[in-house]
């Protein structure tokens, strides 16, 4: 018999490889089936067609990935939904805040006409031109707001920024400053001059003040002193603002767009905003870079 070991057990051999192959080629054209059959899914998925489920149901690393870009999907498609969501709802308040400016400017249109017919009665002349001026308050504040939304939730909003003195920017600041003692509100503030100048939209610094002293006015205990400072430190412009809380105010809805907007334009410039509230003070800070 022992001529014949040799060739038998090259035969087993044979055979026992023989197998070995058709089982690793059964399992490689599986493995080949599942990744044609991921790789169709994934190029559905890249023409746009992101509703396409994945349905590679293997329990090892190409049943994982296709699991996790199942997830992705889910995710991306519920991303795109609360988008879309977003999108309907700011073009119905943008539309609802147009209707609503239009409301105060027939309104005011209605009183300069009355104004007009009757200009020589001066005392009546003077009661419609208090309506008027309200009127106008209303219509500022309804564009500004219609300004915010659009540029809070805008993902593709520019601005030019040009080269201006920030003496320009203080003396905005100081204007402002003035209103508010003219509204006997108590400013402690000190003067700054400065040759300097920064790269701004001056339209938009004047936005970020109109903001910010809007929001002090507001919310401000009017018995207590108001901080405002404007220096230059390592190549910014810091303007802060500290205030104290009026906590005597009936709750005011607030839903910070005036702030947020804030902080938006504050971005386009490549400077920094700042928002805290320690115990009843309200601080604020700006930095704006700046040219030495």
């Amino acid at each position: 018999m022992i001529p014949f070991q040799i060739p038998y057990i090259i035969l087993s051999l044979l055979i026992s490889f023989s197998f070995y192959l058709i089982i690793l080629q059964s399992f490689i054209r599986k493995r080949i089936h599942s990744i044609q059959s991921l790789q169709e899914d994934v190029f559905t998925l890249a023409i746009g067609e992101w509703n396409h489920e994945i349905k590679v149901s293997d329990k090892d690393e190409i049943g994982r990935l296709a699991q996790d870009l199942n997830q992705m999907r889910i995710a991306f498609l519920q991303t795109m939904d609360n988008e879309q969501q977003a999108r309907v709802a700011n073009k119905e308040l943008i539309s609802s805040l147009s209707h609503d400016l239009r409301t105060p400017l027939t309104t005011l249109k209605g009183y300069l006409e009355i104004m007009n017919l009757k200009r020589d009665d001066i005392e009546f002349r003077d009661q419609y031109l208090q309506k008027c001026l309200a009127k106008v308050e209303e219509i500022t504040y309804l564009s500004n707001k219609m300004f915010e939304y659009s540029l809070v939730f805008s993902t593709e909003y520019n601005s030019d920024l040009s080269n201006i003195p920030i003496q320009r920017v203080i003396n905005t600041l100081v204007d402002h400053i003035q209103y508010l003692r003219e509204m006997d509100l108590h400013i402690l503030y000190e003067p700054l001059q400065t040759s300097l100048s920064m790269d701004a939209n001056f339209a938009m610094i004047q936005r970020i003040l109109n903001n910010v002293f809007s929001n002090i006015q507001k919310y401000c205990d009017p018995w207590k002193d108001i901080v405002i400072q404007a220096t230059i430190e390592e190549d910014q412009l810091k303007m802060s603002f500290t205030n104290s809380i009026n906590r005597h105010l009936d709750k005011v809805e607030s839903n910070g767009i005036g702030l947020k907007s804030v902080k938006k334009m504050i971005e386009i410039h490549h400077g920094t905003f700042y928002q805290g509230e320690t115990n009843d003070l309200f601080t604020i800070i700006l930095t704006f870079p700046i040219h030495q």
